[in-house]
């Protein structure tokens, strides 16, 4: 499930950044493990804030211990913020679909991103320099990468930062967005 949520400008700078991996929230919406939320960046009084691109991220564990009642607490995965998607044609929609009165939600249009793994040090001698891989990061976050070396393999990984700390050999490799 979707949850669109608005969260205040300070809070959202601390997601973005990845200094802050949690949401406390009135349980009003039923958060479970598995679902998103695309959250909305607000100013002072309230308003959206258009310089802010909206982030989506995964809630991964949901607990109530200690909270106010009816709150809880959840992790927030995979944040990225959507600003790489084109305002008109490549925005995030969704679709509502009804299965027994449960409300489901589905990208309508990608936002994928295609990348570049640049290695600027060889570590290892074998895969050389420049240019090493291609990939996409998918609307979910997950990422392919094939290498274009003469060893020629594919890879899937869970997310961009796993896969940078995979093959980023301390910043000696880099992963560069095609926007």
């Amino acid at each position: 499930m979707l949850h669109e949520i608005k969260i205040s400008e300070p809070y959202y700078h601390a997601v973005r950044e990845g200094r802050k991996t949690f949401e406390i929230r009135r349980n009003d919406r039923g958060y479970n493990a598995g679902d998103k939320v695309l959250m909305t960046c607000v100013g002072e009084i309230g308003t959206e804030k258009w310089d802010c691109p909206k982030l989506m991220a995964d809630i991964g564990f949901v607990t109530a211990f200690k909270q106010q009642d009816n709150y809880v607490v959840f992790s927030l995965l995979n944040v990225k913020d959507t600003a790489h998607a084109k305002k008109n044609n490549q925005e995030m929609s969704k679709e509502q679909h009804s299965h027994e009165g449960e409300r489901k939600y589905y990208l309508t249009k990608s936002i994928t991103r295609k990348f570049m793994l640049v290695r600027d040090s060889d570590e290892s001698g074998v895969s050389g320099l420049g240019g090493v891989a291609e990939g996409v990061e998918f609307s979910n976050g997950t990422c392919a990468m094939s290498w274009l070396t003469e060893a020629h393999s594919v890879g899937v990984y869970p997310n961009i930062k796993e896969l940078e700390r995979i093959h980023g050999h301390g910043g000696k490799t880099r992963v560069v967005f095609h926007d």
